[in-house]
């Protein structure tokens, strides 16, 4: 069972890779399971992720472009468009027009930030590597548990770091 993410703010967040084989990732507070985000197929980038909040699917939309389209559970209608950059930036637009962006904070992209719209940080994710497997801390910023969309924006920047990296899982 998935634990609300606005249940344990103070918590460091770590997103891990349980399973070597396994393309699938599990956004942990401790021992507390916050969100998961699995890609489906053995090719492609066809992901599906969970928080205690919902169920949403990601799928590239247009792969000369890479607009990324988060949809909830099985329904066709959109939460969210990302339009990527270069090395993982990009926008994220939900569907009441509110808007955030994505940022790598680094060269080598391994440490990049979501703001809103104002310029205010929600968060920072931090890639470390244990072997054969990628990682990443998430540090939230005070006040980030008050913004609902919140745990898409936790799945979606973890699947365009992977994207950005090359990795599927």
């Amino acid at each position: 069972m998935l634990v609300s993410i606005r249940s344990i703010t103070p918590e460091p967040l770590l997103w891990v890779q349980p399973r070597l084989i396994r393309r699938e990732f599990e956004l942990r507070a401790g021992r507390d399971v916050v969100a998961t985000l699995a890609w489906r197929g053995f090719v492609g980038w066809s992901a599906r992720g969970e928080t205690a909040e919902g169920r949403y699917r990601f799928r590239v939309r247009n792969p000369f472009f890479g607009d990324v389209v988060v949809h909830p559970g099985d329904s066709d209608s959109e939460t969210a468009v990302w339009k990527p950059r270069m090395f993982g930036a990009g926008t994220v637009r939900f569907p009441g027009g509110r808007t955030f962006r994505l940022h790598p904070a680094h060269f080598w992209n391994r440490r990049g930030f979501v703001e809103d719209e104002t310029g205010a940080t929600l968060f920072l994710l931090l890639l470390r590597f244990r072997w054969l497997r990628l990682e990443a801390s998430v540090e939230l910023e005070p006040g980030a548990e008050r913004v609902a969309e919140l745990p898409v924006l936790l799945l979606l920047a973890w699947y365009a770091r992977l994207l950005a990296r090359g990795r599927r899982g």
